[in-house]
């Protein structure tokens, strides 16, 4: 996995993790520096480290880095299935710091520079990395225990929004929290807290609501103006209509079953590099989620569904041919003063190293367009890829695998 952050002026500090080996480069016009590297090793847990360097990865246990993404000025790294975190911090002159909690974290969120943890004893852990709150006898990072499922389930997916403040679109209310998980045992909850409910802070979340659909472990969630999005282990998709009260989710009346569909893939356990989404700005209410299905692995084509209810906005086949081998999605704001409207972009990376964009932009609005006009009745089936597309699909991937090894040989 990889992520990106701008340092300042024309400087681009892009991070990457392979393994348990976290590289940092700096970007500079063309060029690529190294900046940094680290292995992530558990038995350097509780004390930070002060030298790195990009020699071969420690034989104790390495730990393979599921999440690697930049928070503010601090870049945050997490193996799943282990206790293990990572943060490299430039308010600390660029060191690493490494520290061990006391449940496996199962899923990670972040909002702002807030970062939120799912852990497989059913708590949610919580920590600010713009403050950095250390501790004072053993120099830790303080991760405060935020939420424990009543069940004790553990928390495989997790999803946290705030409400904008309407004068400052990219300020955030942060009284009104609204966060909502997936369990392994295909349980969903959404817990609140806002001043509507209760007055005490942030350890103060009430249970709103509870979905027992799923069968399988949860897998993602979203949770945003007008729908609650689900997905499990076997690539179903059950969708929520939301009710709100001046802008408060309230249960008088609840919440409607609205869709249900699946993302039909030949392989149920796909890499993260794959996963299908939810993408988009859970935040916007007038802005359209999606998913990103890609039929099979050494797919040529990639097809982009509504996350409400699974209807195909567009199907994304590779220009020059070659499988595609990762995606992902990236919203771009609007800027009114400079006429730009908002835009979602949609790169797709290929076996043979090129990476292709796609604009969204008029397939989006396109759909908004019917979806005023039609209501929930509308065939919930008709994204999903035909057999006919499947054999064809099927027919390239064959190729382009006797291709791929016909090379290694």
């Amino acid at each position: 996995m990889h992520s990106g952050s701008n340092d300042g002026g024309d400087h681009c500090i892009i991070a990457y993790s392979y393994d348990s080996k976290i590289m940092i480069l700096r970007v500079i016009g063309d060029d690529f520096f190294e900046e940094d590297s680290h292995d992530f090793d558990p038995s350097r847990a509780k004390r930070p480290i002060s030298t790195y360097s990009s020699s071969s990865i420690s034989s104790s246990a390495p730990l393979k880095v599921e999440h690697l993404r930049f928070i503010g000025t601090q870049l945050m790294g997490v193996s799943e299935r282990s206790e293990n975190i990572a943060f490299w911090n430039t308010a600390r002159r660029g060191k690493w710091q490494q520290q061990k909690l006391e449940d496996t974290i199962l899923s990670l969120e972040s909002v702002s520079t807030f970062v939120y943890m799912g852990c497989d004893s059913g708590r949610i852990h919580f920590t600010d990395l713009e403050k950095f709150p250390l501790r004072t006898k053993d120099n830790s990072l303080l991760v405060t225990e935020l939420y424990t499922d009543p069940m004790k389930e553990p928390i495989t997916a997790l999803a946290v929004s705030y409400d904008r403040n309407p004068a400052q679109e990219k300020h955030y209310d942060w009284e009104t929290l609204e966060l909502c998980y997936g369990t392994r045992d295909g349980t969903v909850r959404v817990v609140v807290q806002s001043p509507g409910f209760n007055k005490f802070g942030l350890r103060s979340l009430q249970l709103l609501q509870t979905y027992k659909v799923h069968c399988c472990p949860v897998t993602s969630v979203s949770l945003s103006g007008r729908f609650l999005i689900s997905v499990c282990a076997s690539n179903h998709v059950r969708t929520w209509a939301m009710t709100r009260f001046r802008g408060t989710l309230s249960t008088q009346p609840g919440s409607a079953p609205f869709a249900n569909f699946s993302l039909t893939t030949s392989q149920p356990s796909l890499p993260s590099t794959l996963k299908c989404g939810p993408y988009g700005d859970a935040g916007n209410s007038d802005e359209t989620q999606i998913f990103c299905q890609l039929p099979m692995q050494l797919s040529d084509t990639l097809l982009v569904r509504a996350a409400d209810k699974g209807a195909r906005i567009g199907t994304l086949m590779s220009v020059n041919g070659s499988p595609i081998t990762t995606f992902s999605s990236h919203d771009f704001e609007s800027l009114p003063r400079m006429g730009l409207k908002p835009f979602r972009l949609v790169m797709t990376g290929h076996l043979d190293g090129s990476v292709q964009v796609w604009d969204l932009t008029k397939p989006l609005e396109q759909y908004q367009i019917p979806q005023n006009i039609h209501s929930s009745t509308t065939t919930q089936h008709g994204g999903d890829v035909t057999t006919q597309e499947l054999i064809e699909i099927a027919q390239k991937a064959d190729e382009a695998k006797i291709a791929l090894l016909s090379h290694s040989s």
